[in-house]
């Protein structure tokens, strides 16, 4: 994930696993993006963050958007192409995608990053880890994005945030706090 991310939406992360095909209104993958796992579109497809369902209720669609902060704060992503059985809610005719997020480290972290591209893209981050505060520990992750598809008219401006705050009251408990958004303007 950290290799492959820069300033897309996350399905441009498993873009190149086999059977799944990623596609862009505006040519930037920024808050327009869609993606389809063997022919199928996201209202066939099951979507979870941390194994908890974003699908619409109603339409069944995603809305990769709404979650601008997960590429930067992604641990793992699981992809299941084809039919998938499920106990509670719909079945996934065309596959499931999970994302899980990244927990808080162990040790003390602070970064800044800052990316450029073509069409005026620009990215600015920051990163804090608290790292182990007795039982305790937080990151927290903060992006602005500003930037232009290939298209004319596909303006896309944001700021995404990531809040993980973790708790081990003993050493078989975890009890985990998640907050995350990407309040946005753009063409679409």
């Amino acid at each position: 994930i950290k290799n492959n991310f820069t300033v897309q939406d996350i399905p441009h992360l498993f873009a190149n696993t086999p059977g799944v095909y990623v596609t862009t209104d505006g040519g930037a993958g920024m808050g327009d993006s869609k993606v389809r796992i063997r022919g199928f579109d996201e209202q066939r497809i099951a979507v979870m963050i941390n194994n908890i369902p974003v699908n619409d209720p109603e339409s069944k669609k995603v809305y990769w958007s709404n979650w601008g902060s997960l590429p930067a704060s992604s641990q793992s992503i699981q992809i299941q192409r084809g039919v998938g059985s499920s106990l509670y809610g719909s079945g996934a005719l065309g596959g499931s995608i999970n994302v899980i997020t990244k927990d808080a480290a162990v040790n003390p972290s602070l970064g800044f990053s800052s990316s450029l591209g073509q069409n005026k893209i620009m990215k600015y981050g920051f990163d804090y880890g608290s790292g182990l505060l007795g039982n305790k520990s937080f990151i927290a992750r903060f992006n602005y994005l500003e930037g232009n598809g290939w298209r004319k008219n596909t303006f896309y401006r944001g700021l995404q945030y990531y809040f993980s705050a973790m708790l081990f009251p003993n050493e078989n408990n975890t009890f985990k706090f998640i907050l995350h958004g990407a309040p946005q303007y753009h063409a679409y």
